[in-house]
């Protein structure tokens, strides 16, 4: 066998990406429910006010017993390109402002992203839990470190360059409060 050149290997990616647009459905969270990846992506890249009127649980929520249902890890190193984003994306969860909290670790980035944080943690307070380390330490160490500091029921991590649907929390701890024998809940995704 020969080694692929990096031309190639970016065109055996494409094709692949081509194939699965144009592949025939598949089932949504195992339901009879059937989508395309065509179909996905043009509600993927609707505006938020837009997908809101998508916004359902499957389960209802049970009633809150502490402040904090889900806490949200981040671990974030050399993301101003994604902070923005990522930072509206998360604050946007339909349950966010009510039962979530979001716990950045900062494995000491060097591009300031600090200022972004910032902003939101004016607007949503206790909500947000920056931490900053002194140095620069891996996904795993700054996730222990989140975990460690995380009040809620839940936890779930969410990287810099990842969007969720804006109901995305919502339905994930609905399903854990509402199916007592199920410990892991995950959404359908879509790599692009």
């Amino acid at each position: 066998l020969r080694e692929q050149t990096d031309s190639q290997k970016k065109q055996s990616a494409w094709q692949m990406l081509r194939m699965a647009i144009e592949s025939p459905s598949f089932p949504i969270m195992g339901t009879p429910v059937k989508m395309t990846a065509r179909k996905w992506a043009r509600i993927a890249h609707r505006k938020e006010e837009d997908m809101r009127r998508f916004t359902h649980a499957r389960f209802p929520l049970r009633p809150r017993q502490s402040e904090v249902d889900v806490s949200v890890i981040c671990s974030l190193w050399r993301g101003g390109d994604f902070i923005e984003k990522y930072m509206e994306n998360i604050t946007s969860q339909t349950i966010f402002e009510d039962r979530c909290e979001l716990i950045i670790v900062d494995a000491a980035s060097p591009e300031g992203e600090s200022e972004v944080i910032e902003r939101y943690r004016e607007r949503f307070g206790h909500r947000i839990i920056y931490h900053r380390m002194p140095y620069r330490v891996g996904v795993y160490v700054a996730w222990n470190v989140g975990i460690g500091m995380a009040r809620g029921r839940y936890l779930t991590n969410a990287n810099l360059d990842d969007l969720r649907r804006v109901d995305s929390l919502e339905r994930q701890a609905s399903a854990l409060d509402a199916l007592k024998h199920v410990d892991i809940v995950y959404d359908d995704h879509l790599y692009f």
